[in-house]
């Protein structure tokens, strides 16, 4: 996994780029940079989301932004959860037929419940993307073709128009656009992209409540589609969600794929401290390995839990030291 560092710090005061590039996409198909302003202190730690992107976490310090710039906070998961919650309930439209969610949806946002504001639909091709809103002129523009399909009952549509319901609903600022497949973090505006960002979040959580999720014991993105009216893009979104959240209620922590424990491993070489994620990860391990019976034993030079390969051979899979053994078992540290 490729490494690089751009680092330009002559002081305190003076910021300059972390930036982590991927030379081979262990986690992602197309690979992954994002640069992140950080202040004189670089022992940082990666956290891998449930969305798969990466962001840099600096210990005993705070992200800073240069001069001229200022901090953007992000809702956490919890958070985001609430505030669908909070806009489901002024829907209330469990007890209508998923198909006819798209017509009960506009009436609301036309109507005093959520709105008023004006409805503009306009030929395909006349604006950037499928639909945006502006809040301050109270006004909706969807294209013919998305309004068509939405009164036919198809789930995009819907998902699109509870997207632009939740920039409604929380008062976004400015012209709030939904084009399809769009990255939003190509997006200038850094508001802009919060407001996407946060839009696309509570929306699938309003399509898709977690509690409802978790109670039907839904797994997979398709069993989202089975049970809920969306589409299968917005369930693979939406299942790694639910899935955090079942993870924060049962307490049980995701295991980290092996390219994040060499990507955290590398890191832990490069600051020369020690990651409490790689030490969540081991203690996971141990736990795992525990309960299905195998035998404990502990890498001797970092004292993390480490693996027997068929050789006889134990192999750490934190720092890749290497001893043999007479046993031909799976172990790890207690």
């Amino acid at each position: 996994m490729g490494l690089a560092q751009n680092v330009e710090l002559t002081s305190p005061q003076c910021f300059g780029e972390f930036e982590i590039s991927f030379a081979k996409p262990y986690l992602w198909t197309n690979g992954y940079r994002e640069s992140l302003y950080l202040d004189k202190t670089l022992d940082s730690e990666v956290n891998f989301p449930a969305n798969g992107f990466i962001a840099i976490r600096i210990w005993g310090s705070k992200i800073m932004a240069p001069p001229g710039r200022g901090t953007i906070s992000y809702p956490s998961l919890e958070e985001l959860e609430a505030t669908a919650i909070f806009i489901a309930s002024k829907l209330n439209w469990d007890t209508i037929f998923p198909q006819l969610r798209f017509g009960f949806l506009l009436d609301k946002l036309l109507g005093k419940d959520l709105g008023p504001l004006t409805l503009d639909v306009v030929p395909d091709g006349s604006i950037k993307g499928e639909a945006f809103v502006d809040y301050p002129a109270r006004r909706l523009v969807l294209i013919e073709s998305l309004y068509a399909e939405g009164l036919r009952g198809r789930p995009h549509p819907l998902m699109t128009l509870l997207h632009e319901s939740v920039h409604l609903c929380l008062e976004h600022e400015g012209i709030r656009r939904k084009v399809p497949h769009s990255d939003i973090r190509l997006l200038s505006s850094r508001h802009e992209k919060l407001d996407e960002w946060i839009a696309n979040r509570v929306a699938g959580a309003i399509a898709v409540p977690a509690a409802a999720a978790i109670r039907l014991n839904c797994r997979t993105a398709q069993d989202l589609v089975q049970h809920f009216f969306v589409t299968p893009l917005a369930a693979s979104y939406r299942i790694q969600q639910v899935e955090a959240l079942r993870r924060s209620i049962t307490g049980q922590p995701r295991a980290l794929p092996p390219s994040a424990v060499e990507l955290l491993t590398s890191l832990e070489k490069l600051t020369g401290r020690r990651l409490g994620s790689l030490d969540n990860e081991d203690r996971r391990r141990r736990n795992e390995a525990a309960a299905k019976g195998y035998s404990l034993q502990a890498c001797t030079k970092c004292g993390r839990s480490a693996t027997v390969q068929n050789s006889g051979q134990i192999r750490c899979d934190y720092c890749k030291a290497n001893r043999r053994t007479s046993t031909p078992v799976c172990v790890t540290r207690p």
